[in-house]
């Protein structure tokens, strides 16, 4: 019901969009670039640490503005990702399959769909991705930001970056990521932990990306 329903988002908006192609296109209109690093460096018992990330957890360096941070509620340590495009192409967005299922020393297990209770109005759509990356384990919670739209689907992130292009000139949008650690046996409680940092950080994303 969930794919149904994304798929159906993802063909009305391409739909709409496609409709809207024979107008005259005008000039994309700037956006500004988020001050990302501004984020909280506190998040109730979460707090920022000068641990840098694992550096076998991809990134993309030719993101215009990009959060990589560490932050531990004291009892381990988990990532938070969160990769800002202000403008969108064929050779500009973000390359999620690299970013996600890197060929070199990472291997997929599973990913699944975990919509998240955030507190207030809707559950966000996310995905879980449970994965191997140089030998150990890890658990990677990700979703894509469009202003306050959040969808854990490729297919809708590309319809709204190209219904927004068209209706507001604008492409801006973000892949955002969670990652922690997996112990054997803890699969459960580490999507609690993942669960509780978004539920603080997510209205904190929201206040800060343009809208």
């Amino acid at each position: 019901m969930r794919l149904a329903t994304a798929v159906g988002v993802a063909l009305a908006l391409l739909g709409t969009a496609g409709a809207l192609l024979a107008l005259p296109r005008p000039a994309e209109v700037p956006v500004p670039v988020p001050p990302l690093q501004a984020l909280p460096l506190t998040l109730g018992p979460w707090s920022a640490t000068a641990e840098p990330p694992p550096s076998a957890i991809p990134v993309d360096a030719a993101a215009p503005e990009h959060l990589f941070r560490t932050y531990s509620d004291g009892a381990r340590p988990l990532w938070v990702s969160v990769l800002y495009y202000a403008r969108q192409g064929e050779g500009n967005r973000a390359p999620t399959q690299s970013l996600l299922f890197p060929g070199h020393d990472w291997t997929e297990k599973s990913v699944r769909l975990e919509p998240l209770d955030v507190g207030s109005g809707p559950r966000l759509p996310a995905n879980l991705l449970t994965t191997r990356l140089a030998g150990r384990r890890y658990a990677v919670m990700y979703w894509y930001q469009v202003g306050t739209r959040t969808t854990a689907s490729d297919h809708v992130y590309r319809a709204l970056i190209l219904y927004n292009r068209l209706v507001h000139q604008r492409t801006d949008g973000a892949l955002v990521r969670v990652i922690t650690r997996i112990d054997e046996g803890a699969e459960v409680a580490i999507v609690e932990r993942l669960s509780d940092f978004v539920r603080r950080f997510y209205p904190e994303l929201i206040r800060t990306i343009p809208q």
